[in-house]
């Protein structure tokens, strides 16, 4: 006796399962067996296994072209947020800053502030960072300063060299690398939001 669509159609199901699941060949044929659907042969689940990769490659297709979109304005408004929050380390005048070899005034640091250079001690622009590192995460939050946004700064350096030791050791670098994150629309490196769109 022929058997009913509907009881074929739940062991198709059952057999597409158990490929996502990983099992073999063999291993269906006996869960098919356990389960009594019916006795295929190994014939038979190796055919569906290539009726499955088949249909697989073109559901494959298809939803990356469903999903890509989606994908892309996801990304574009993470970007928008990255740059936003170097604009915020980069507040207090600090996209202003330049060295000087000048040092009759004991400080190799200026601001350019309505043109004209006022010196400013290394320290005050270690200050300023860490006023606006804080004012960051007040406005988006610590895990996203920390564990977001600081991973792609730091991936701007090929050694990827510490956030806050660039802050002391290199900081004009640091403030560069902002000024820079701020304008692009691109950034390097991942983190836990768009590590997956980067596979």
């Amino acid at each position: 006796m022929n058997k009913k669509p509907e009881s074929k159609s739940n062991e198709l199901k059952f057999i597409f399962q158990e490929f996502l699941r990983g099992l073999s060949d063999k291993e269906i044929v006996e869960e098919i067996k356990r389960m009594e659907f019916s006795s295929p042969t190994l014939s038979f689940i190796r055919d569906k296994r290539k009726d499955f990769n088949a249909a697989e490659s073109v559901l494959r297709v298809y939803l990356e072209q469903k999903i890509d979109p989606l994908i892309t304005q996801k990304r574009i408004a993470h970007y928008e947020q990255l740059a936003k929050t170097a604009e915020i380390l980069l507040e207090d005048n600090l996209g202003k800053i330049m060295t000087t070899d000048d040092e009759s005034s004991g400080e190799k640091y200026k601001l350019l502030i309505a043109s004209y250079p006022e010196s400013i001690a290394h320290k005050q622009i270690i200050g300023r960072l860490e006023a606006n590192v804080a004012s960051a995460c007040e406005k988006y939050g610590t895990w996203w300063v920390f564990d977001c946004f600081i991973p792609h700064v730091e991936a701007e350096y090929p050694e990827g060299q510490d956030f806050y030791l660039s802050m002391e050791a290199d900081t004009i670098k640091l403030i560069t690398t902002l000024m820079t994150l701020a304008h692009r629309i691109t950034f390097k490196g991942t983190c836990p939001v768009c590590e997956e769109w980067q596979r």
